[in-house]
């Protein structure tokens, strides 16, 4: 069973738009930062490296208070958390030095849910590096020692009373530990209720618990299917319009491509990428609109999206795994519209 080590998603999708608000369409209230997520991800890794928790506590409040949003419509503090290991996971000696900077950061603001979550957060992946990523029966004793030590360390500073501002990676995290950790259903449940009920347009928890509803971690036929349709009914406009696309986008290598249009046909899932593009106008998004289009073959929206894309398209990031794919995808459209305008 391959485990699950986190969305990374950070799920920037977004340039163009592909469609027309209509008239009696309400604006986004939603406020949208110019801050790229490289800049963030440099700044909060200087602080860190510098020691400056003062400085990151005050940071990652001033997001939460604003829920501030990239301009893919991402929340910043979720990469605010979910990177802080970046500059330190590529070694062994690297793991320590994060962690006991983490330990330090607690430390200094012990009654902080921002410490708290950062200190979890780091002990969750220090816990995935030692399991790794493959399936099960890859993994070493060892490994698996380790992985349980780690996420049972994470659990204990979850635990830990705090005061002040909250933080929705907090919540996030509970629920993600304690299904790695097997405890009971009614647990995992009851951390993830918190969780939604903590942030409700925190959609980064509806996507957490939909990848747990998987078959290969015991997730029944249909179970993820209500779960989508059910929670999303919570967020609002524009997240609820656009939140198939972010799902599909998450998924679908955890899925499989079969598996996505299966139980969310591209029909389905058209339209949501329609208004991801329309909100959220990035170039990112509209490289997964375009990669979910070839997976459906929907040769006039490629060819849309990759004019609209012109020199942004993402060999490094979005089809880095599969440039091939991408340049078979647009030469297919390109023959089969052709061939279209002929008959």
């Amino acid at each position: 069973m391959a485990l699950l080590v986190c969305i990374n998603v950070v799920l920037c999708f977004s340039l163009a738009t592909t469609v027309k608000a209509s008239e009696t369409e309400p604006t986004p209230t939603i406020k949208l930062d110019k801050i790229t997520s490289v800049q963030q991800n440099a700044e909060v890794a200087r602080l860190l490296r510098e020691e400056r928790f003062a400085e990151l506590e005050s940071y990652a409040r001033d997001l939460i208070s604003r829920k501030a949003r990239f301009a893919d419509g991402s929340w910043r503090i979720y990469l605010f958390i979910n990177n802080l290991s970046d500059p330190y996971a590529s070694d062994k000696n690297g793991w320590k030095e994060y962690i006991d900077r983490l330990v330090r950061w607690r430390a200094a603001f012990p009654d902080s849910a921002i410490s708290q979550t950062a200190l979890g957060e780091g002990l969750f992946d220090w816990a995935v590096d030692a399991r790794g990523e493959g399936y099960a029966d890859k993994v070493t004793d060892e490994g698996w020692q380790q992985f349980k030590e780690r996420l049972a360390r994470a659990q204990e500073v979850l635990k830990q009373q705090v005061k002040g501002p909250d933080c929705p990676m907090l919540h996030t995290l509970r629920f993600r530990v304690a299904f790695l950790l097997h405890e009971p259903e009614e647990v995992i449940e009851k951390n993830y209720a918190d969780a939604r009920a903590a942030e409700p347009q925190f959609y980064y928890n509806i996507l957490y618990r939909a990848q747990f509803l998987q078959p290969k971690w015991g997730g029944q036929p249909g179970e993820l299917g209500r779960l989508i349709r059910k929670e999303m009914a919570g967020l609002d406009k524009p997240d609820r319009e656009s939140f198939m696309a972010r799902f599909a986008g998450n998924m679908v290598d955890e899925l499989t491509y079969k598996g996505v249009f299966t139980e969310f046909p591209w029909n389905t899932l058209k339209p949501s990428f329609e208004k991801l593009v329309y909100y959220y106008n990035a170039p990112r998004m509209h490289n997964y609109y375009l990669r979910f289009a070839c997976f459906s073959e929907d040769y006039e929206a490629v060819l849309q999206e990759n004019k609209i894309l012109a020199d942004k398209v993402e060999l490094v990031g979005v089809w880095s795994w599969g440039k091939r794919t991408y340049e078979n995808c647009i030469e297919k459209a390109k023959t089969a519209i052709v061939h279209s305008s002929m008959k």
